[in-house]
């Protein structure tokens, strides 16, 4: 199963969301299932076509937004929310 994870090479928030990510995946070896396909919104083109977001990290599977970055989000509320994608997306895998 492969997500589309919007980002900005940069930001400090995709920074984040990718050490949670692997330390959420290290704690889980189940997730290590969901894959993520990194794309970069400055470079991807007509690729983010008809996904709707503002903030990166931007997480979709298919057109179905799972999560975005708000400004403000600390490691435990992205954690919580990525949580809460994970769950979705578990839903999604049966």
């Amino acid at each position: 199963m492969k997500i589309k994870m919007i980002i900005l090479e940069q930001c400090p928030y995709c920074k984040r969301a990718r050490r949670l990510i692997g330390e959420m995946k290290a704690q889980n070896p189940e997730l290590e299932k969901f894959e993520f396909e990194e794309i970069d919104e400055t470079k991807a083109g007509d690729s983010l076509q008809g996904l709707s977001y503002y903030y990166v990290p931007s997480f979709f599977y298919g057109e179905e937004k799972l999560y975005e970055a708000a400004p403000g989000d600390e490691d435990d509320i992205m954690t919580g929310k990525l949580e809460a994608m994970f769950d979705r997306l578990k839903e999604l895998d049966k």
